[in-house]
């Protein structure tokens, strides 16, 4: 009989009998002391009524139990230390009988390791990643060999002379970390699917958020619609030009989402101008249009108390400042007017001369884009509106259209990236 493993003996379940203890945990990573009971595996074998186990000796793997799960231990085939191994783990367990179903762990002798040296390990590796391989080498074994079998993954490495002693235990550390490595795994799977199904739930409701944000903005729009009929789908349409135009100088999805709900509320400070001066058939008095020069301030103040919103306000406060210095409320000029209110000032121009009025008729496309070129420098950016012109009439028709039935961002970004040729 082989020597001692070092493993102290403890009384197993069974009254009056002992056995060597091993602490192994199982797949579910809960770790507790539990009597191991391996076999050699061969064809199916039978327990008789005796509770005595009966297996062959075949070569084939060794397994052992850990609170009724089997760990299988493949050994080195036609190996000179096969048998001494055999007798190495015979020792502190008992054989069963029962076949094997796969290999937890793996024992690669010298013989295996000198006709292929350390790529046997990589190829196994390769093939069966889940399995620990413990490596024996003998004790002249040089420092580079060994340190080839650790750089190739081997989970130990065991001097043959020390093998009675340091084998049990090295088999025991490589299956101890493959399990709390596939348990980490399955941890991780696990999270990730919870993740997963959190991320969904989360996705779900930002949709219900920006779909609440959609329903607010279409309440305001239809607020200001409701006052001035005239204008209907003006917010629409305007908003739709102003993220095209955007979008053809670089600005971002997340400020064009901005400037889509800043420029579809541009006019929203108008609420707060009595109708007796915002309806009035005829012309203005100085002091009516001092009232009505208030509504970037009224629509900023409104909105910037909405958090979703703050955001959009630059347009609503800078939509009627010019180019020039001339505009109202605060007569910003050229860069100092935000970057959105100069988009918009573009495709409101643009717009209200293409538009049919009580007081006028609406305009031909080229006739309202030559108007616009006279007012660079004045009222427009020259930049935006050279960038405005290159675009031709077809595409702000078919966005024209397109606002008709769409009231929320991303269906305005959907029609303008529809746009042939783009």
């Amino acid at each position: 009989m082989a020597g001692r493993t070092g493993l102290e003996p403890a009384t197993s379940g069974v009254t009056g009998r002992r056995s060597n203890q091993i602490e192994l945990p199982p797949r579910s990573r809960v770790q507790y002391r539990t009597p191991l009971v391996p076999a050699i595996a061969g064809p199916p074998a039978y327990r008789p009524t005796d509770s005595r186990p009966i297996s062959s000796l075949r070569e084939g793997n060794l397994s052992s139990r850990a609170g009724g799960e089997a760990v299988y231990v493949r050994l080195p085939a036609r190996d000179p230390l096969e048998s001494r191994i055999r007798a190495v783990l015979r020792e502190p367990f008992e054989p069963t009988g029962e076949a094997g179903r796969g290999v937890d762990v793996r024992v690669v002798g010298p013989a295996e390791l000198n006709d292929e040296g350390p790529k046997l390990l990589r190829r196994l590796r390769l093939r069966h990643p889940q399995t620990p391989t413990v490596v024996l080498l003998p004790c002249a074994a040089s420092a580079e060999t060994v340190r080839d079998c650790y750089q190739e993954k081997a989970a130990e490495v065991v001097f043959t002379e020390e093998l009675e002693t340091a084998l049990p235990r090295a088999l025991f550390r490589a299956v101890e970390r493959a399990r709390t490595a596939q348990g980490e795994e399955e941890t991780a799977a696990h999270m990730a699917l919870e993740l997963g199904s959190r991320a969904r739930k989360l996705a779900e409701a930002l949709d219900q958020l920006i779909g609440a944000y959609d329903e607010t903005l279409a309440a305001l729009v239809a607020a200001l619609d409701s006052r001035e009929r005239e204008t209907a789908c003006h917010s629409q349409r305007v908003a739709a030009y102003s993220v095209l135009l955007g979008m053809r100088i670089g600005v971002t999805d997340r400020a064009l989402e901005s400037l889509y709900r800043g420029s579809l509320l541009h006019d929203i400070g108008k609420i707060g101008i009595p109708d007796a001066i915002l309806l009035k058939p005829g012309r203005l008095e100085p002091g009516e249009w001092e009232v009505i020069r208030q509504h970037p301030e009224i629509g900023a103040s409104i909105l910037g108390r909405i958090s979703f919103l703050g955001d959009a306000v630059e347009v609503p406060l800078a939509h009627h400042e010019a180019w020039d210095g001339s505009g109202y409320p605060r007569g910003l000029r050229k860069e100092d007017i935000p970057l959105s209110a100069r988009i918009f000032a573009v495709v409101d121009t643009y717009d209200a001369l293409r538009s049919e009025r009580p007081y006028k008729a609406a305009m031909e496309h080229e006739a309202v884009v030559e108007i616009m070129k006279e007012a660079t420098g004045q009222r427009l950016d020259p930049e935006l509106v050279r960038t405005f012109a290159s675009e031709p009439n077809s595409t702000w028709f078919r966005l024209s259209e397109a606002a008709r039935s769409q009231g929320t961002f991303a269906a305005a970004m959907r029609a303008c990236l529809s746009e042939p040729g783009r």
